[in-house]
């Protein structure tokens, strides 16, 4: 799909110099920087929920919290396998 963007002239001048490094058109580049900022936005959002989840449990057994921990560091580390530390 083609679309029209604005961005300060800036902002443009760092985009050349970068395709240009990259070997790539500036079409490559935004839609890769979207598709990373999205990303981003979803991985805050899952961390905002886990946050969330955390905070709910402060009437829980100690059992009841254990398992909760467990089950929250898996979703945690499926949410996170592909990320890079």
């Amino acid at each position: 799909m083609k679309t029209a963007i604005s961005i300060p002239d800036a902002t443009f001048e760092r985009v050349e110099r970068r395709v240009a490094e990259l070997g790539i058109n500036r079409s490559q580049f935004f839609a890769r920087a979207a598709e990373r900022y999205l990303d981003e936005l979803e991985q805050r959002s899952v961390t905002e929920r886990l946050n969330a989840a955390i905070a709910l449990d402060a009437g829980r057994s100690d059992s009841e919290t254990a398992d909760f921990v467990r089950f929250s560091r898996r979703r945690l580390e499926s949410a996170t396998a592909d990320d890079a530390w």
